[in-house]
């Protein structure tokens, strides 16, 4: 989890937002739909 507050990158109230979205975007990513351009696999 990135402290953004630690480093000065936003201040309240975008914290929490920021947070979250960081949060979000730290997550595993579940693996894409097995789909290509000649159709489903």
């Amino acid at each position: 989890m990135l402290d953004t507050t630690h480093y000065g990158i936003v201040r309240q109230p975008q914290v929490r937002a920021v947070a979250d979205a960081v949060n979000a975007e730290s997550l595993p990513v579940p693996p894409p739909l097995r789909t290509t351009s000649r159709g489903p696999a």
